[in-house]
């Protein structure tokens, strides 16, 4: 039986097949369970490429659903690179996310301090380095001698650097989405006001309850204030990371009109993506959620925000 709050929703972060991680499903695969679930498509999201190929061939094969092409601004695509963004535009990209596993907010706290402190860090640790990285001085299955590259930062000096100011004049001309990826907040809150200033309105604060990028509820009103919307990710309230009671709570001191529901899932040992979106909204009715603020959520923002 078709869930009805699911009818025409997106989930705007999903993990699939092929990637150079294992995947629970196909790109093919997860458009016929979105699309038997009724909703109306979803976001690629890839670490390491862009997926706008892939959403491509998902529309033509699939022409019931909206697969959406992202591109994420690791080390394997050149960082924070205007070429690239530029590239992946034209090519059908509709998002961008800042770096995720290449970014610097992803050192260990210790790493972090030092780093601020003395400028030493110049390199992610082993248990957290990308495949591009590890496959640049022979840790990874393409082994080189390359050194390997640097965290990527935003800020310099506390000011955004010329590179990402470039990147969002892009995001703005291509009219493209903006998500945070994996910098911190510090990072993500002069990005959304450097965005704000040169009138970028679609702007999505990626996580905000995941650690590593966790933001407060203070700092969550200020991404707002800057125009962007809030991503709550399932993943992260089946971790335990945050209860269905916290995150009823926010939805309803910030607002559903500030917030997307996404599934960030797609992981090998994890539920299918649809399965959860079915049982988290039912448990998220139960907490005093409303169907109008769900589908506020996982419909109407999206919608927007993917609209051309």
């Amino acid at each position: 039986m078709m869930n009805t709050l699911l009818e025409g929703a997106y989930d705007m972060h999903v993990h699939a097949g092929p990637d150079v991680i294992p995947r629970r499903m196909d790109d093919l695969e997860l458009a016929d369970a979105y699309s038997a679930a009724g909703m109306k498509g979803f976001v690629i999201k890839s670490h390491y490429w862009d997926t706008a190929g892939r959403a491509y061939l998902v529309r033509k094969l699939r022409p019931g659903i909206d697969a959406v092409g992202a591109l994420v601004l690791n080390h394997s695509v050149g960082g924070l690179n205007p070429s690239a963004v530029e590239m992946a535009a034209r090519y059908g990209v509709r998002m961008i996310f800042m770096p995720t596993m290449d970014a610097w907010n992803m050192l260990p706290p210790e790493e972090k301090r030092r780093s601020l402190a003395d400028g030493s860090a110049d390199s992610l640790p082993d248990s957290l380095r990308s495949p591009v990285a590890a496959a640049s001085d022979g840790k990874g299955s393409g082994a080189g001698s390359r050194p390997s590259p640097a965290p990527i930062r935003l800020l310099r000096d506390r000011c955004l650097v010329p590179e990402a100011d470039a990147i969002l004049d892009l995001i703005k001309q291509h009219d493209l989405v903006l998500c945070s990826g994996h910098i911190s907040p510090d990072e993500t809150l002069a990005l959304f006001k450097r965005a704000q200033e040169k009138g970028l309105r679609k702007l999505i604060a990626t996580h905000v309850e995941w650690p590593p990028t966790g933001a407060s509820v203070e700092m969550q009103k200020k991404y707002v204030a800057c125009g962007a919307l809030l991503e709550h990710c399932l993943i992260n309230v089946m971790s335990g990371t945050l209860s269905v009671g916290d995150l009823t709570q926010q939805i309803h001191e910030i607002g559903a009109e500030h917030m997307i529901l996404s599934t960030d899932l797609g992981q090998a040992a994890n539920p299918s993506p649809v399965r959860a979106l079915e049982q988290y909204t039912a448990m998220l009715l139960d907490a005093g959620v409303s169907e109008e603020e769900l589908r506020t959520m996982l419909v109407t923002n999206p919608g927007k925000l993917l609209s051309r």
